[in-house]
């Protein structure tokens, strides 16, 4: 069972859709009313750097659009004069006080607004930002290679969230049979079929912030096509301009490079132009087949992005195929589902090293062809949604499969539209999976997270968190989190089968690089602690002792390994990691810690993986005492 230590929930009541290049801080948007009175709708323009402005629109005082370059231009300069700024940011407001959200702003409008050095391209440009400078790069995680390359076992009875979130609704208009792709912390999404035309405007969503940023238009329009990213450039390929009804479709392959927010052209992929075609990732290569032309193909070739060239590979053993889900599966990748005539529930795995398709189990529930699918790491992925041939039934089910264990099981169901919905898009960043927009007896602009794993808190700020609830002590593990204002991580688990009534429970921060000696047996032995404690008090000692589970970051690991070899010239390895449990008579959690401790149990817990990449470090052991300071230190020598 899962405690939830403290939680604030936010709001999210946006409807209509927005055009291009408005930026949406999503994780600012609380309960907010779109028809409210005109009054509580405002805006405030600011400097945007560069000599640049920009305009943020507010409603109630909660910033809704935060609009930091001009709308309609490739990079990300604001508006070279604050009138520019004000004449837009005032005709946003205008239209949100009529209700008038179907365009907020359109591209004649921006032109009619702007002066003739901001209309004339991104050639007469001076770039003094780099585009893609509102968007972080990834963050370069440290993993455990700095522990002499040791690996850890993946821990057994893992934790699993299995919880979509809202996370508001794409800010350019409900669409069906998008693209998207990721690269770093930002999913990259656009295109698609928007009030039946054909778009193409192009978004970074960035996953860290919330907020969305129009991008460099998509060099042509992409409807149904397929997208992916690899060696840090993205891709849509395929489509078509014109629609499905049109019979016109393209075998174009785009790329995107982020850190200059231009497109370029690659060569045409091999086969006929189609839509509805399947594609997943593979190591540094792109694996692209099936899909219709007129007819249904199942052809399938294999791109190298570093010499641009393609080459066909085995044709996919279901036969002639539309509208399935092509994932990647880490040296293999998966095909599900799709109409060969019939809505089919079949999923073949491909075999890259061999170059043939090999039949796994079929997708559980019923068979379907536009539905969704992406992986969450090496060994699980998701597929669901979609529907059957003609419309006459949508989905909303997920279902999970596990490519070592070779089986699929129940995952949350998908919950933005009841009778679920078809040609939605999805990527993933760091395991959590990024999906929306789709046809549910509309087109639709919701924003979904899915996550399976539990997060674990990474910063190192300042907190001091703490609950008291009681423990089910059924012999199962039960999961306990820490809770901030926007968010709830990981921090401990507890199996037992003693009946212990009511425990508290703290984490805290410690002063890094904390030195402490640690009597045992008559010797001293120096360590040097994490800058994390944990703190647990029951009603009642235990008699046969209980399990617990410290949850870390690899990163924290790494990075206090990093400080101490800085500090002693010591190499620290696995072996080196200690738990400290300070047993105390008070409060645990408000016990000074003395220099030097003396009744301390110095115990050396099992360690394991956890995680997407196995970024979370778990130390599991079992006690007797459950009246602890515990702490995680590394042993000098």
């Amino acid at each position: 069972m899962i405690k939830i230590i403290r939680a604030v929930l936010f709001v999210l009541l946006l409807s209509g859709s927005i055009s291009c290049n408005l930026a949406i801080k999503n994780n600012q948007i609380k309960d907010i009313d779109l028809t409210a009175g005109h009054d509580t709708v405002s805006y405030q323009v600011f400097a945007a750097g560069n000599q640049r402005y920009g305009f943020d629109i507010m409603i109630s005082g909660t910033v809704f659009i935060h609009q930091p370059v001009v709308p309609g231009l490739p990079g990300l300069l604001g508006f070279r004069r604050k009138a520019d700024a004000t004449t837009v940011a005032q005709l946003l407001v205008t239209r949100l006080r009529s209700n008038n959200f179907k365009f907020l702003l359109q591209q004649f409008e921006t032109d009619s607004l702007l002066g003739p050095e901001d209309k004339s391209g991104p050639a007469a440009l001076k770039m003094e930002n780099k585009p893609g400078d509102d968007i972080p790069a990834t963050p370069r995680s440290k993993h455990l290679p700095v522990f002499s390359g040791a690996s850890l076992p993946v821990l057994p009875e893992p934790p699993v969230k299995n919880k979509w979130s809202a996370k508001g609704v794409v800010p350019f208009g409900r669409r069906a049979g998008a693209f998207a792709f990721s690269i770093g912390q930002v999913v990259y999404m656009g295109s698609g079929e928007l009030s039946d035309k054909i778009i193409r405007d192009f978004w970074g969503y960035n996953t860290l912030t919330g907020a969305w940023t129009c991008l460099a238009e998509v060099p042509a329009n992409c409807f149904s096509s397929i997208a992916f990213a690899v060696l840090g450039k993205g891709y849509v390929a395929l489509g078509s301009e014109l629609g499905t009804s049109s019979g016109k479709f393209d075998k174009k392959v785009y790329q995107y490079n982020a850190d200059s927010n231009t497109w370029a052209t690659k060569n045409d992929f091999p086969g006929t132009g189609r839509i509805d075609a399947v594609s997943f990732v593979v190591g540094n290569k792109v694996y692209a087949g099936t899909g219709f032309s007129g007819q249904n193909e199942k052809d399938f070739y294999q791109y190298d992005p570093v010499g641009d060239t393609w080459k066909r590979v085995a044709d996919f053993s279901g036969g002639p195929l539309h509208a399935a889900v092509g994932i990647s599966g880490g040296k293999n990748g998966f095909v599900v589902a799709g109409n060969n005539g019939a809505d089919q529930r079949f999923c073949f795995e491909y075999i890259v090293a061999e170059d043939r398709w090999e039949r796994k189990p079929d997708l559980p529930g019923k068979g379907r062809y536009f539905l969704s699918g992406c992986f969450i790491d090496s060994a699980l992925f998701i597929a669901g949604n979609g529907g059957t041939d003609g419309g006459q039934a949508r989905y909303r089910d997920f279902f999970m499969y596990n490519r070592l264990t070779n089986t699929w099981s129940g995952a949350a169901d998908y919950p933005a539209f009841k009778s679920g919905s078809t040609r939605a898009i999805s990527a993933n960043v760091d395991g959590k999976i990024f999906m929306g927009t789709g046809f549910g007896a509309f087109n639709m602009n919701d924003w979904y997270l899915y996550e399976h794993y539990f997060s674990v808190r990474a910063d190192t700020g300042i907190y001091d968190e703490t609950v008291c609830a009681p423990l089910e002590c059924k012999g199962k593990w039960e999961l306990y989190q820490e809770c901030t204002n926007n968010n709830c991580f990981a921090g401990i688990e507890i199996k037992s089968a003693e009946q212990l009534g009511d425990f508290c429970y703290q984490s805290c921060l410690v002063k890094s690089s904390l030195e402490l000696s640690v009597r045992e047996r008559g010797a001293d032995k120096e360590f040097i602690l994490l800058p994390r404690s944990f703190s647990l008090a029951t009603a009642k000692k235990t008699a046969g002792g209980i399990g617990l589970r410290l949850f870390f970051t690899a990163t924290e690991l790494a990075d206090a390994a990093d400080m101490v070899t800085k500090k002693t010239g010591q190499q620290i390895n696995l072996n080196s990691i200690k738990i400290l449990q300070y047993n105390t008579v008070g409060d645990p959690a408000t016990t000074p810690v003395p220099r030097q401790l003396t009744g301390v149990n110095i115990i050396t817990p099992q360690l394991f993986s956890y995680g997407f990449n196995g970024q979370t470090i778990v130390a599991d052991f079992i006690t007797p005492v459950v009246h602890s300071r515990f702490y995680l230190g590394f042993l000098l020598q």
